[in-house]
């Protein structure tokens, strides 16, 4: 698990470059809806 510090939701195209050229940046690709335990099962931890 990681600390988010923050979330931005469609960043304008300057923005984005800039969150992609820094390299600190996680991209979210997908909504999922699901147990966490089945979460993490899937990851082995559970």
């Amino acid at each position: 698990m990681y600390k988010v510090d923050a979330i931005v939701e469609k960043p304008d195209l300057p923005t984005a470059q800039k969150f992609l050229e820094s390299g600190d940046y996680y991209w979210n690709r997908g909504m999922f809806m699901l147990k966490a335990s089945t979460y993490m099962d899937e990851l082995g931890v559970g």
